[in-house]
């Protein structure tokens, strides 16, 4: 038995195959085909029922997360948090005009970012505050939330209710 000398990943895979008396075979990637009738994001989104009281996703959220029921209402009033499918939560990214780019998807089982979304900011709080908090997840800027209590200068912490 040998070392295998460093080389480009099809070189390595022959080589190995060479050793074990088979040929790789050499497939072709081509891109996965998306239905481009469901890449709305505006039309998916808002095909999604607000976050409710009682639902997989608050479940979820309050019991698994420790998110108090009272900073859920206020983001769901906000409209920045939507029912994913199989107790999934879904959090609003938005650009600067508002306009909404994708969503997180946070469950139990499950992470990840709407397919044809692009990644901005989850916003909540205060637009014209003094103090901007970066958060890795939706969910961790609602636990600060949680932590710090309503802070005016903070637009990451105030949440803001549409009137």
């Amino acid at each position: 038995m040998g070392w295998l000398h460093p080389g480009d990943f099809p070189a390595t895979l022959a080589a190995v195959g060479a050793l074990a008396g088979i040929a790789p075979s050499h497939s072709i990637w081509r891109p996965q085909v998306r239905d481009r009738a469901n890449t709305d994001i505006t039309k998916r989104w808002s095909a999604r029922r607000l976050l409710t009281h009682g639902s997989p996703a608050h479940d979820y959220l309050c019991r698994r997360r420790a998110i108090p029921d009272g900073v859920l209402k206020l983001a769901s009033a906000a409209g920045l948090i939507r029912e994913g499918p199989f107790g999934s939560a879904w959090f609003a990214h938005h650009n600067d005009h508002g306009k909404i780019t994708g969503w997180e998807e946070r469950g139990q089982a499950w992470r990840g970012f709407s397919s044809g979304g692009a990644n901005t900011l989850f916003r909540f709080g205060n637009p014209k505050g003094t103090r901007l908090c970066v958060t890795e997840a939706a969910i961790d800027a609602l636990s600060l939330s949680t932590l710090e209590g309503d802070r005016a200068n903070s637009e990451a912490i105030r949440p803001l209710i549409p009137k």
